[in-house]
């Protein structure tokens, strides 16, 4: 990558960016289900209960004196649960940067102990788009692998809550239909 160009040594000599953004980074409270809220409050109490009663313990030294500090990653954990995963999702939109060129479909971050990421997803006529209409709305275009305890389930990747979701969605259904017509013919 040079100055005068970010994209050099990126970009195909034949690949033209056609749209850039980047997602809206208001906490999206609706994600705050009864299912997911109910489970972590009572998580969060028994952890600050026995944060609590761990502290009362400390002052006998040794081994009670490290009791309360066990207890702060169950106090994190439920937390987040309790709200934080909305507050990080913001955030992490915050860090989030979106392309797309005639070809591809690019998705930076700059997270804190991740650093700087550029992923690209191809964009071709198996592509498999979906954008749910909503302001501000959400393509998806790509899945990836996320491991589970037992198994491993897919991620829908594409741009998430974009302002301009209508023009974004055309723009990827115009790259498709290019790509459709530069078949040559008895492939398509």
């Amino acid at each position: 990558m040079n100055a005068q160009d970010p994209w050099a040594g990126i970009l195909a000599p034949d690949e033209t960016i056609l749209w850039q953004g980047r997602p809206d980074t208001r906490p999206q409270w609706a994600a705050l289900t009864r299912q997911r809220m109910v489970p972590a409050a009572v998580f969060t109490v028994v952890a600050v209960i026995w944060f609590v009663q761990a502290a009362a313990l400390a002052d006998r030294g040794g081994v009670a004196a490290l009791m309360p500090l066990l207890a702060l990653p169950f106090l994190g954990i439920g937390l987040y649960h309790l709200g934080g995963h909305v507050l990080w999702d913001a955030y992490r939109r915050g860090r989030t940067w979106y392309s797309l060129s005639n070809k591809r479909a690019f998705v930076a971050t700059d997270l804190p102990f991740r650093g700087k990421r550029l992923k690209s997803y191809p964009i071709t006529r198996e592509t498999i788009l979906s954008f749910d209409g909503a302001e501000p709305g959400s393509i998806g275009f790509a899945f990836e692998p996320v491991p589970m305890k037992r198994g491993t389930r897919m991620r829908m990747v594409g741009f998430e809550r974009i302002p301009d979701g209508n023009t974004v969605y055309a723009l990827l259904r115009g790259v498709q239909g290019k790509i459709e017509r530069d078949l040559p013919p008895g492939d398509g």
